[in-house]
């Protein structure tokens, strides 16, 4: 209600120019990485198996189609953890100067609260490693939070698929469903 009576409904949006800055080429790396990954680990782990005995079987008597799709769950989760990690150390500074403007006081002149100027005023302040502080937390969460994050996503999207809502590509080096 302060914000809104003092500066309107533009004092709500306080950062948000930050905020794009980070997250539109975040996503742009986040997916990108992550198909990247995702289509090395898959050639990667079939290239093993090819190997192993012949007809893509475990000694476990684990169907070609079931260890496949178990497969390409190690795949999707490793790809979406290693994606998230590498898309957080990527944009962490972005981060870090979007918090701080979005924690200026609501007063603190326009041009206190760009990026430019905040961006100087932490580093002659505290130095440059000061926009990394927090990062290794930050990445000790991506990269399991990530990892959950794609397999489910594909999980569903097969679902969905088989229940004849959406148009999933089972061709694609994606999860399959066995169940």
């Amino acid at each position: 209600d302060k914000i809104i009576n003092s500066h309107g409904i533009k004092g709500l949006y306080r950062g948000f120019i930050c905020t794009a800055w980070r997250e539109v080429p975040a996503f742009g790396l986040y997916f990108a990485t992550y198909d990247c990954v995702k289509n090395n680990v898959t050639k990667l782990i079939l290239g093993k198996d090819d190997n192993n005995d012949g007809n893509n079987q475990t000694n476990n008597s684990i169907s070609a189609i079931e260890q496949n799709s178990a497969h390409q769950w190690m795949a999707s989760a490793l790809a979406g953890g290693f994606s998230g990690a590498f898309t957080w150390a990527a944009i962490y500074p972005f981060d870090v100067i979007k918090t701080r403007i979005q924690t200026t006081p609501i007063d603190t002149p326009i041009e206190k609260r760009r990026i430019h100027y905040i961006y100087k005023s932490i580093v002659n302040e505290h130095g440059i490693k000061f926009l990394f502080r927090g990062l290794g937390v930050t990445l000790l969460r991506a990269f399991p939070v990530n990892a959950i994050i794609f397999p489910v996503y594909e999980f569903t999207l097969v679902k969905l698929t088989e229940k004849g809502i959406g148009n999933f590509n089972k061709n694609s080096t994606y999860i399959e469903s066995t169940a």
